[in-house]
């Protein structure tokens, strides 16, 4: 699975304060991959498998934004991040049937 998302243009962050937002663009790229096997019998079922998450960012430099009047004021500083995840994982999953509620 792979999707891309980000911020909308009206998007804004409260930072606190009476006077000021702040705003920043920001993209975001991800891949997942799931691999998994399946043991399934009448009253017991095993699921086991592993997955890989990719994660791309990218948040701009952020800009300051005078609420009333909607204008970007100077900016403070501050610097564009990229930054790439991956994580890893494994997972099983199983059900044993105590009671078969069809046979009576």
């Amino acid at each position: 699975m792979y999707f891309r998302g980000g911020l909308l243009p009206a998007d804004r962050v409260d930072i606190g304060s009476d006077c000021f937002t702040s705003s920043a663009a920001r993209t975001i790229k991800a891949s997942i991959r799931r691999s998994n096997a399946l043991h399934s019998g009448d009253r017991f079922n095993l699921i086991g498998g592993i997955e890989a998450a990719y994660d791309h960012e990218e948040l701009l430099t952020p800009r300051r934004i005078n609420q009333e009047t909607g204008q970007t004021v100077l900016n403070a500083g501050g610097q564009s991040t990229r930054v790439s995840l991956t994580n890893l994982g494994a997972y099983v999953s199983s059900n044993l049937k105590l009671i078969d509620p069809c046979s009576s």
